[in-house]
């Protein structure tokens, strides 16, 4: 306040710094200290630590000291302080034999007797510290880890996965990583905690050893309730594959007891991998169960986590099967979700909010065994969702209560690209069924290239490819298929392709294929704009409202494998070939096929070499001809392209 210098150790409390005559000292002193790590060296050790005081720190026979002991010892030695310059201390702990695992504190009091430890919960005066912290601090004197080392019953380096990683944790690794082999047999084991913090040029790597099939049975312990928690880690891989198999999953990590989660990337937790795994929670009724977490629960701040990979994983069970959820303090970032088999989940397949940047692409999100949840999610992005790559995914084979309502993708958030990504619900399910649900005010989603199928009977329930309530916006619509074939409708119960409540939410929208068939008593509506039925993908192109978006849309049966392998048969004439101009954007199809860079690329998820219909400008063109599927005797012309009749 009066512009005097501030004591840099022991400030004054409030704006007025001086030399002020206190009562009774209750402040204890603080040390400041970075604890020593593995050395791979037997030479004495030198420690640093900042100590001060408010009032000032004792000399003499109760200055500050450190302790220390080989870990098998049970009495502890003392040091003093080698050097001290104003409140940096300096300590030499005497050298120690190669192997040795050291333990240490340090201690220090006050000239009123207050005393502290470093650890903390330490206690004692005149000396300080006699009495030790329940823990302290501990150094190996070991060779880092380096090169192949392995893990098994008999002859190995390791018997069991939680030693390896004791061993990681506390010894650290040394250039070029190292690599853990895990032979073949089961492994009943506590969960464990993965906490070593290591650049590039040091990477862990736990794989099954070639020819090996591993199970890892977790159960939940000492606090530790994921299999495995990676809290403070970087640049860790657990890979089931094999030299010469780069997919195969050959290990299974199972849920014996306890865990919430199977992975856990927590706090300060980054460019980790999971790959080529089967992750197995099993059947589970509690929201607390996620067979993969990314990201901590509840509101405390975090650490950052960032650009962890999930991938090739064969991922069962859980309440979620993928929970990636940040908070508004930090946001998970850049999370890889490639090419997993996402299955059997009660709620959700994959859960996202507050994150950023993710790649969630060629997943596979499905069901083989039916949950009895009456709400099935396959993909829900949630509040804080934003700026994602949703490419290639396939959702099909959805399976709640025969009665629920089933949600393909539920792209909540804004700057989403959501590319070729294929959606066959409905099979089996006489409930709401909606390919894509997008509501509240969000938007800048780009939606594009993409295959909606919908399908099956319903007795008493409405269905959608895209349903879109949102209202603000500015969304667009570039190259899609939306077939909506479900039967069972009503004047109040209807089938939809694309239902639209605010038309301005959608600042683009062409080069689409709608078909829901063209009677119009069949309660089936190319689209659905509020409470305007249209019929056929004629009937949009010519609605005032909706112009000029859709002017070259087109209606035509899509000729699919089948209701849930959304690819085009390649024996049928169809407009879906060279449909659309390219966009730059969306470079390859749902199989990773890149897009076939002649200007124009077919509609839909699936690119390919199919049987084309020739394209004319002008009603009466002639078209190559299409042959003849139920119901259709052959082509005409509508307003800009043409629809199947």
């Amino acid at each position: 306040f009066d512009s005097e210098v501030r004591n840099e150790i022991t400030p004054d409390i409030g704006c007025d710094e001086g030399n002020f005559v206190t009562g009774t000292d209750l402040i204890r002193p603080r040390i400041t200290h970075e604890p020593l790590g593995t050395t791979e060296s037997p030479a004495p050790r030198t420690l640093q630590a900042y100590i001060a005081d408010n009032v000032g720190i004792s000399t003499g026979a109760n200055a500050p000291r450190v302790y220390h002991k080989l870990n098998s010892d049970t009495t502890w030695v003392l040091v003093n302080p080698t050097s001290v310059q104003d409140s940096l201390y300096t300590f030499t702990i005497p050298g120690y034999p190669l192997g040795s695992v050291v333990n240490y504190y340090l201690a220090a009091q006050d000239d009123g007797g207050n005393n502290v430890t470093h650890p903390y919960n330490g206690s004692g005066s005149n000396p300080p510290g006699t009495i030790p912290p329940p823990v302290t601090h501990t150094y190996f004197i070991a060779t880092l880890l380096t090169g192949v080392q392995t893990i098994g019953a008999t002859g190995s380096n390791y018997t069991s996965i939680d030693q390896a990683i004791t061993a990681v944790n506390s010894i650290g690794v040394g250039n070029g990583g190292v690599t853990f082999l895990i032979r073949a047999g089961t492994y009943d084991e506590n969960s464990s905690s993965i906490n070593c913090y290591l650049d590039a040029n040091r990477p862990v790597v736990f794989r099954a050893d070639s020819g090996a099939n591993v199970v890892i049975n977790k159960t939940a312990a000492n606090g530790v309730t994921a299999a495995f928690r990676f809290r403070g880690a970087s640049n860790v891989t657990i890979d089931g594959s094999w030299p010469g198999d780069p997919d195969g999953r050959h290990i299974t990590i199972n849920n014996a007891s306890g865990n919430t989660s199977i992975i856990h990337f927590s706090d300060s937790t980054d460019h980790n991998t999971v790959k080529n795994c089967v992750l197995n929670f099993g059947p589970t009724t509690s929201s607390t169960n996620r067979v993969v977490q990314v990201g901590n629960t509840g509101t405390q701040p975090e650490l950052p986590i960032v650009a962890n990979r999930i991938e090739n994983n064969d991922i069962i069970g859980g309440y979620y099967c993928i929970y990636a959820y940040g908070n508004t303090t930090e946001l998970v970032d850049s999370t890889y979700i490639v090419k997993n088999d996402i299955r059997d989940f009660y709620y959700y397949g994959l859960y996202t909010g507050y994150a950023n940047g993710m790649t969630i692409a060629y997943n596979h999100i499905y069901h083989v065994t039916a949950s009895a949840s009456s709400t099935i999610y396959g993909m829900y992005l949630t509040t804080g969702s934003n700026n994602h790559w949703i490419h290639g995914n396939r959702i099909d084979q959805l399976q709640g209560s025969a009665t629920g309502t089933q949600y393909g993708m539920y792209p909540y958030g804004t700057g989403h690209l959501i590319s070729s990504n294929m959606i066959a619900i409905g099979g089996g399910n006489t409930g709401t069924c909606y390919g894509m649900y997008k509501t509240l005010a969000n938007g800048n989603l780009r939606i594009e290239f993409n295959t909606i199928n919908i399908f099956g009977t319903t007795t008493g329930s409405s269905s959608y490819c895209l349903y879109n309530s949102s209202s603000s916006g500015s969304d667009s619509l570039w190259g899609n298929i939306f077939q909506n074939t479900r039967t069972g409708g009503t004047t109040t119960i209807y089938h939809v392709g694309l239902y639209i409540g605010n038309v301005a939410t959608f600042a683009f929208s062409d080069y689409n294929l709608f078909w829901t068939g063209e009677d119009p008593a069949d309660n089936r509506w190319a689209a659905r704009l509020s409470t305007t039925n249209l019929n056929t993908a004629a009937d949009l192109m010519a609605n005032t409202t909706w112009t000029p978006r859709d002017q070259f849309s087109f209606g035509e049966m899509p000729p699919f494998v089948s209701d849930t392998n959304l690819h085009v048969r390649g024996d049928m004439s169809t407009a879906i070939e060279s449909g659309a101009p390219a966009n730059g954007s969306v470079l390859f199809d749902v199989d990773g096929d890149a897009r076939i860079p002649t200007g124009m690329y077919d509609i839909g998820a699936d690119e390919g070499t199919f049987r084309r219909v020739a394209f004319g400008t002008i009603a009466g063109v002639v078209y190559d001809s299409i042959p003849a599927r139920p119901g259709m005797a052959g082509v005409t012309v509508s307003a800009g392209r043409y629809s199947t009749v």
